[in-house]
């Protein structure tokens, strides 16, 4: 007698099951949805809240919903059984947090908080921020960019290709990268 496996982190991933008659029943209402959105007649964000202002009831909406468990579905399998996708995701993610990251050390003043009220002044902070932030990651790449010439120049050897695993001049960028932190104490200071 087979016993059923039990998955303690995974199956309260994928509970319930997809009701495909309702998709199917739908189908051309969604299609049409899309080709609406695709030929510019409605903005997807109209569509959405016209949808959302909807009872949860109504049976669009709920096939809506479950073609988006269908693709959240094919995602978690996919995450789940391939390493390759599940790289990409944490290196991507990692992008992301080490941005967060330099925003953090670059805002400066009352501890990283934005105390104005006023929607239109927070916009501003934050954008002003991002110029910042975009500014120093300019000028590292410059930077990086001219090190990796001067190695060059000295006579280091490069590589075949990047990306296939190798680091280029054996590990002097990432040298390079370490000393990012060298354009700005943290304080506005540059």
């Amino acid at each position: 007698m087979a016993s059923r496996a039990k998955y303690d982190y995974l199956e309260p991933l994928f509970k319930g099951v997809i009701d495909w008659k309702l998709i199917e029943t739908h189908w051309r209402d969604l299609m049409r949805m899309v080709l609406s959105i695709k030929a510019g007649k409605v903005l997807p964000s109209t569509l959405l809240r016209k949808l959302n202002s909807y009872s949860k009831k109504n049976r669009l909406h709920q096939a809506l919903r479950e073609l988006g468990r269908v693709g959240r579905t094919i995602f978690l399998l996919r995450f789940v059984s391939e390493p390759a996708v599940r790289r990409q995701i944490t290196a991507c993610t990692n992008i992301v947090e080490t941005y967060h990251h330099l925003l953090d050390w670059l805002h400066f003043g009352k501890h990283g908080v934005i105390t104005e009220n006023d929607p239109d002044e927070q916009e501003k902070r934050l954008k002003s921020l991002d110029l910042v932030a975009s500014a120093v990651i300019f000028q590292n790449a410059v930077d990086m960019s001219l090190a990796v010439q001067q190695l060059s120049a000295e006579g280091y050897p490069r590589p075949g290709g990047v990306g296939d695993g190798e680091s280029l001049f054996g590990g002097a960028v990432e040298a390079v990268w370490r000393l990012r932190g060298g354009h700005g104490d943290g304080a506005g200071s540059f």
